[in-house]
């Protein structure tokens, strides 16, 4: 899932591809976009996925390409990877299943603490600009994003309860660490293939206050295309998208606008993200969710590393 420290780990499995491929284990170059190098995100992109992830038309012809790639090699294991694999419904997991027939298929599923997730999750559609809903509404709207039990369910129907192997990240994240749990299960040497470094994080979500001020910026454009068409001024909607992302990006990076415009968030932020009220709310909506995930795929020990 997103937000679990896959992006360290694309980034690793990417830099070492060579050294996997000495111990038989083989990630694809192929269904990588561009601008995403390290992740196979086009294979989940062209299934296709919910009209959230459109980004743009992908063929399946990136599947006939990895498939190639895997056939070309024969490697005795293959990873693939893109965090957007959990947003797709079930139709296009049995087309991802009718395309991987010819292969024993393993589900490798991190999970974090449902707080956590939903406020990443949130804070990623705020900086990209799908949101400018205030955090308590966001929750509300998309709490169905923390049922685990309902998307794990999803694959195991298609690829079988035993193929599911499921981990709370922050467990692995402590000991052993992202990297060094899923080397195993490739039946790859860690030490021998990846060293002893361990990877940080690389995907780090921003501050509060940044976010805030990106929220409000994305209610300004909203604001000024409303403005435009009640008053006729043509021209100012664009002209707030232009400045839009210039803004944006000195916020995020700490630039002299950014610092600038972050005070702004102070004034209007009652309290820091997510509220005691939010957390209560969501631990109350997720309670048999988990016992239910817990139930049939995590244990009940590792509780803690879930519970909001």
């Amino acid at each position: 899932m997103h937000k679990t420290g896959t992006s360290s780990l694309q980034g690793r499995l990417s830099s070492s591809a060579s050294e996997l491929l000495d111990q038989t284990s083989f990630c694809p170059a192929a269904g990588r976009p561009p601008e995403l190098p390290d992740v196979h995100r086009l294979l989940a992109w062209s299934v296709p996925p919910p009209l959230q992830l459109r980004h743009r038309p992908v063929d399946d012809s990136c599947w006939t390409d990895v498939l190639g790639e895997v056939r070309a090699l024969r490697p005795r294991t293959v990873l693939i990877s893109s965090e957007d694999f959990c947003w797709i419904d079930r139709e296009a997991i049995e087309r991802v299943r009718a395309k991987t027939k010819d292969f024993r298929v393993r589900i490798l599923a991190y999970l974090c603490n449902q707080l956590g997730f939903i406020q990443s999750y949130y804070k990623q559609e705020v900086k990209t600009g799908r949101t400018g809903l205030p955090f308590t509404r966001f929750l509300r709207e998309h709490v169905e994003r923390c049922n685990y039990p309902a998307l794990l369910q999803k694959w195991a129907n298609c690829f079988g309860r035993d193929n599911m192997h499921v981990r709370p990240c922050a467990k692995q994240k402590n000991e052993p660490g992202i990297i060094e749990d899923v080397m195993p299960i490739m039946g790859v040497n860690t030490d021998t293939c990846l060293g002893q470094e361990r990877t940080p994080d690389i995907n780090i979500s921003p501050g509060d206050d940044v976010i805030e001020v990106i929220r409000l910026l994305s209610k300004g454009r909203v604001l000024a295309a409303h403005v435009e068409k009640r008053t006729g001024l043509r021209g100012l909607a664009s002209a707030f998208a232009r400045l839009r992302w210039p803004l944006v990006w000195s916020v995020y990076s700490n630039g002299r606008l950014g610092r600038l415009l972050l005070p702004a968030a102070g004034a209007v932020m009652s309290e820091r993200l997510p509220s005691t009220k939010d957390a209560d709310w969501l631990r109350d909506q997720t309670k048999e969710w988990n016992d239910l995930l817990f139930n049939s795929y995590l244990d009940p020990r590792d509780r803690a590393y879930l519970d909001s």
